[in-house]
């Protein structure tokens, strides 16, 4: 509705930020390839659905001159204050209660690679999609690689040791439950490969 009163308005198109997913897409990646803003998606979670659902009718509109659309696909978001829901959560709740002096138990192996990126990075990415003129931008929706170590995901094992930095007292242990280990094989697999580039891969040189 916004594109069509800003255009009998004769104003600029309105701007919106979407912040989608590497659950977009889909399991089908072989292994060690990378992801590639442009490979195929084919989500398998009603949550990787729901963000394709928003990124195609954005760039439609966005083609229209009805919105000026601009989206990235996160990988797992990690920060204070998180809730337990999601099947990656792990990863903010091993430094979250850990803070808090309080035991967590993993739900995932020791070795479970992961994409994760801190949240105040996420809001920079977020701020610098928003501030970028448009006419500099060769997509409107971009992967955004997280933290890397050697060029690999971090492992839940590496995420304790950055805690026990912090905390050598911290009480982490791990006990695999294979439901949600297997709802979030997926999100691990990507966490292998990798998203291609960064934000920067979203502007034109």
């Amino acid at each position: 509705m916004s594109g069509p009163c800003c255009q009998r308005q004769n104003t600029d198109p309105v701007k919106v930020i979407v912040p989608s997913t590497i659950a977009s897409f889909g399991s089908f990646i072989g292994a060690g390839q990378k992801v590639k803003n442009e490979d195929i998606q084919m989500p398998t979670t009603m949550y990787g659905v729901s963000k394709v659902s928003s990124e195609r009718p954005g760039e439609y509109y966005q083609r229209k001159g009805w919105v000026d659309f601009r989206a990235v696909r996160f990988p797992s978001i990690i920060g204070a204050a998180r809730g337990p829901g999601g099947t990656t959560v792990y990863s903010t709740l091993m430094v979250q209660q850990a803070a808090m002096n309080k035991p967590y138990e993993a739900y995932v192996a020791k070795v479970t690679r992961l994409d994760i990126l801190y949240v105040k990075d996420a809001i920079s990415a977020l701020i610098q999609l928003h501030d970028a003129p448009g006419d500099r931008l060769k997509r409107r929706v971009c992967n955004i690689a997280g933290i890397r170590i050697d060029d690999q995901a971090p492992q839940a094992r590496d995420i304790e040791a950055a805690v026990r930095e912090q905390n050598p007292d911290a009480a982490v242990t791990y006990k695999v439950n294979q439901q949600l280990s297997d709802t979030s094989s997926r999100l691990r697999r990507l966490g292998r490969h990798g998203c291609q580039g960064g934000l920067a891969v979203c502007k034109r040189r």
